[in-house]
């Protein structure tokens, strides 16, 4: 019981850092603020590389049995949000340069 408590407590942690986690924007030109901060994002890009790789570790531990359906469903919204993030800057970087 003591190693599903800690999957609980991490997947539990993971849950409430990214509850917390904001995409901040800057000005550009007249736009107002539509470009994506570069610290912050890459504070974003690091966290979800973090967050991936500590789901895949809970998704292949013997313990996380009974929480097989929660680490799932946070390895495809972070999957999601990965592809959003990087598809903005793609956009984002040919915008600017227009």
């Amino acid at each position: 019981a003591v190693k599903e408590l800690e999957i609980e407590q991490k997947l539990q942690a993971l849950n409430d850092e990214w509850s917390e986690t904001r995409f901040e924007f800057q000005n550009f030109k007249n736009k107002g603020p539509v470009l994506l901060k570069a610290r912050e994002l890459q504070d974003i890009v690091d966290k979800l590389e973090e967050s991936s790789v500590s789901l895949s570790q809970m998704a292949n531990n013997r313990y996380s049995a009974p929480f097989k359906d929660q680490v799932s469903a946070c390895s495809v919204e972070l999957a999601s949000v990965s592809e959003v993030v990087e598809l903005w800057t793609v956009v984002q970087s040919r915008w600017v340069y227009m």
